[in-house]
């Protein structure tokens, strides 16, 4: 087979390889996002849930990271020489072999602790087998689109993803070709993912006090101005603004960690208003729509940064030499569509998200009562 041949067969093999990964995992990560909701029927229980599956997350793409940045090496000639691109730096290629074998370890990993995660977690509230009427499904899913809290929280999971994703790829062509110091790819990650450190034990008791829906709105905006900030800095010396823009992805991850650490809390409150509001509840149903939303923001995410890169007519040979124009559109791209991204969701939680504190306390009431009658009607056991 010759070369062409070999690239053919690999396109297939990886497309078909993602698209089985992508459903085997979601089939995964809907029981797995509605276990909250039958671990505890407390709130506040429910937000450290929340935060500590977003802090088992970031824990996890630590080695992802780790093997994407140590998985290249530099590109000889037959000579034994490293090859040099138009910038003046060596050409490097990604090495698959050790990439295959991390994977192959972070595969083992997380079976093992999916493994301990189900035999250690244990529902508490079971519902008992309903005869399903005909046409259930879709009245569910009507129920969650017509419902405001379900449907806002849905939108501003689609473009966290969406800003987190665009911000994690596109960065990499911002730092290699406008800052020329790959090494702040790691350093931005940590700068974004860092505050969860010091959040994990400030947030849970910050969500009692002021309440979810205030806490995450008021750190998206700051996100949101943290990366205008960064747009209006462009012109700067790039050896100078590439410590703000590290200072300001600090920022910006502080005011991110808030959404990420609650968000899926946050969720389970828009199905509990459900269930108080319409009598009914399908978690299966409601995460399967939660989560297509994510997926939804995965592809907004991909759009955004090919389109970009399309769009300035981005040379992808490596070693390649970007044009000033094409430099300008790059840092601006990189820092104005997160701000567009992060205004949105901060203007949909103050504005559209209606379950503040004071309505999640009510809610938590009315639910309790929900479930003391739907105990007694022997619906549930608990």
């Amino acid at each position: 087979m010759g070369e062409e041949g070999h690239e053919t067969a690999t396109r297939v093999y990886a497309t078909v390889t993602y698209i089985l990964f992508g459903m085997i995992y979601t089939v995964l990560q809907i029981p797995y996002g509605s276990l909250a909701s039958v671990v505890t029927t407390d709130a506040s229980e429910r937000n450290k849930l929340s935060v500590f599956r977003s802090i088992g997350a970031a824990l996890g793409s630590i080695p992802v990271l780790l093997i994407a940045s140590f998985a290249y090496a530099k590109r000889l000639d037959e000579a034994g020489n490293v090859v040099m691109g138009e910038n003046g730096k060596a050409i490097t290629d990604m090495q698959y072999a050790p990439v295959i074998k991390g994977v192959i370890v972070m595969a083992i990993v997380s079976m093992l602790m999916l493994l301990v995660s189900f035999k250690l977690n244990k529902e508490r509230v079971k519902t008992k087998p309903q005869p399903k009427e005909k046409g259930a499904a879709v009245k569910a899913v009507k129920q969650l689109f017509a419902n405001r809290a379900f449907l806002s929280i849905s939108l501003t999971a689609l473009l966290l993803l969406a800003g987190q994703m665009f911000t994690q790829s596109f960065y990499t062509y911002l730092f290699d070709d406008y800052f020329h110091a790959n090494w702040m790819n790691l350093a931005s990650q940590a700068c974004t993912y860092s505050p969860m450190l010091v959040m994990m034990f400030l947030l849970p008791s910050m969500a009692r006090r002021i309440g979810k829906k205030e806490v995450c709105a008021w750190g998206v905006a700051a996100a949101a101005v943290a990366n205008l900030i960064l747009f209006f800095l462009r012109g700067m010396d790039p050896s100078v603004l590439m410590w703000i823009f590290l200072a300001l992805c600090f920022v910006s991850g502080c005011g991110l960690t808030t959404v990420v650490m609650q968000l899926w809390a946050m969720a389970t409150d828009a199905i509990d208003d459900i269930e108080v509001s319409t009598g009914s509840r399908d978690d299966g149903t409601a995460y399967s729509v939660f989560n297509f939303f994510r997926k939804l923001g995965q592809v907004l995410a991909a759009i955004c940064v090919n389109g970009a890169l399309l769009g300035m007519h981005y040379r992808y040979e490596k070693g390649a030499v970007q044009t000033l124009d094409n430099l300008k559109k790059m840092y601006d791209l990189a820092t104005l569509i997160p701000a567009v991204m992060f205004a949105l969701m901060a203007l949909i939680l103050f504005v559209y998200y209606p379950l503040s504190r004071s309505k999640v306390e009510e809610l938590q009431v009315l639910k309790e009562k929900r479930l003391k009658e739907s105990y007694e009607k022997k619906i549930i056991d608990i």
